[in-house]
């Protein structure tokens, strides 16, 4: 079909209004699919986005879900469903019968999804079938077609559930770290921290048969690495933090500001930046180059004014050759002057930096959150500077309330023997398939056992390392 005529298909799909103005038109021609999106003009945040196939076939839509906020009609749940069907039979007639239902499931958001897969041996295969999001009103505002599985490989035997067990936990053990208790994550999570043990497998994929699953793009090396971490010395700060990130208030403008919760993020564009993309060029490239050149990105904390993160689009090439040392010193300072007390949280985690890129301007640090040598997760800070300018382009900073670690009791009640025998009574092998990829080769399904760390309140995360309770996600 002629682009022109796709693209009124997919305003057609899109219900797309006089509101909004199209932002991204691109052919892909390794899948021979079409991308459209429309920007609604006085929303930046609101958008329509349909993905059709050479032929149009429908693939993807989505449209956003904030202005569902106006809708007062709720319809009966078997009557959404109903309609969610009919989307789906309309683009695809034997969807409901080629694939087989899954789920139909309330969000947390108020609507509902509809999930459909195509099944093996009785199990689902991942990244087929299709799914749909539809609000109590009927509104369509999600839906994806992954299709058929195009080569599955079914195992000529497979290993009972009593073997693949003992194998599974011959070897296991368990990790002291300190996470954050989540209310978000984690059922009766209270946001506090907790010292927990995590298992570890030696082995965690077997496949079917009771094979140890190999691949010839693993690195051995890469599985023996064992994270060497350093101590910080506080270095002597001259510099603020602005200063360190080369980012001069009066030198750029702010372009976009962004709620996002508990943060709030910012783009600065140079006020003297080279805009390279045409205006006029509605390509992916040209979408994110338009939105990124000559900009620097942050995030701060709302209520502290931390800097959570800051990245740089800009094009800094300066006469410096500063050394992998000089640039660690800077790398330090930026870290001390958002934590003061860095050398009591965090700890340098060595690298050898000898196979570094020289074409690349960039040093790379890593800096690890522990307290009393456990480790916190999702505690690194990473960053990196320009060896040619000395200025930081990139920043991100824990996902952790770093102030909240002071009291936390890294002392175990438990032992790690205890901790591995509750995982062991709550862990059994369970069978799923997974899409497996090779260079130069389709991908293919593989039947493989897992190990399934589960409890009657759900699946299995920890081991509290006081309690002796497992720790279960809500996800």
């Amino acid at each position: 079909m002629q682009l022109d005529h796709l693209r009124k298909l997919a305003e057609n799909i899109g219900n797309v209004t006089a509101d909004y103005m199209l932002e991204i038109e691109e052919f892909r021609n390794e899948t021979e699919e079409v991308f459209f999106c429309w920007r609604h003009k006085e929303n930046d945040e609101w958008n329509i986005i349909v993905e059709l196939t050479k032929d149009g076939q429908l693939i993807h839509f989505y449209i956003d879900e904030q202005k569902k906020t106006n809708e007062t009609i709720k319809l009966p749940e078997e009557k959404l469903e109903e309609l969610a069907l009919s989307f789906v039979t309309k683009h695809y007639p034997d969807a409901d019968v080629v694939f087989t239902f899954e789920e139909w499931k309330k969000l947390k958001n108020g609507s509902y999804r509809l999930t459909y897969v195509q099944k093996a041996l009785e199990l689902p295969l991942p990244h087929t079938g299709f799914y749909l999001t539809i609000t109590p009103a009927g509104r369509i505002t999600d839906f994806r077609y992954d299709g058929q599985a195009r080569k599955i490989i079914e195992p000529k035997s497979i290993a009972s559930e009593a073997l693949m067990k003992e194998k599974m936990m011959k070897q296991v053990t368990m990790n002291l770290e300190i996470i954050e208790f989540s209310k978000e994550l984690y059922v009766d999570g209270d946001d506090s921290y907790k010292l927990v043990y995590e298992p570890e497998l030696v082995t965690y994929r077997y496949a079917a048969d009771g094979s140890e699953i190999t691949h010839d793009d693993f690195d051995e090396e890469d599985d023996e690495h064992v994270e060497k971490t350093e101590r910080l010395v506080r270095p002597d700060i001259s510099a603020d933090v602005d200063t360190l990130l080369g980012f001069d208030e009066n030198s750029f403008s702010k372009i976009r500001e962004q709620d996002l919760g508990t943060e709030i993020g910012t783009v600065w564009r140079l006020n003297d930046a080279d805009m390279k993309a045409d205006q006029d060029d509605l390509s992916l490239e040209a979408f994110f180059a338009r939105r990124n050149d000559g900009t620097l990105k942050m995030r701060h904390h709302r209520e502290t004014g931390l800097l959570l993160g800051s990245f740089s689009f800009l094009e800094r090439n300066g006469t410096l050759n500063l050394s992998f040392d000089e640039c660690k010193k800077l790398a330090y300072q930026l870290l001390f002057q958002l934590y003061p007390n860095a050398d009591k949280y965090f700890h340098y985690v060595a690298k050898n930096h000898d196979d570094d890129d020289e074409s690349n301007p960039l040093y790379h640090y890593e800096f690890r959150l522990c307290i009393n040598d456990f480790p916190v997760r999702f505690g690194a800070a990473r960053i990196s500077v320009n060896r040619t300018t000395g200025t930081i382009d990139h920043y991100m900073g824990p996902d952790i309330k770093v102030n909240e670690l002071n009291d936390i009791n890294t002392t175990p009640a438990i032992t790690e023997a205890e901790a591995i025998s509750t995982y062991i009574n709550c862990t059994r092998p369970k069978l799923e398939w997974q899409l497996e990829y090779k260079d130069n080769e389709p991908a293919y399904y593989e039947l493989i056992y897992i190990e399934e760390f589960k409890t009657e309140r759900g699946n299995g995360a920890y081991v509290d390392a006081h309690t002796g309770q497992v720790i279960v996600r809500k996800f």
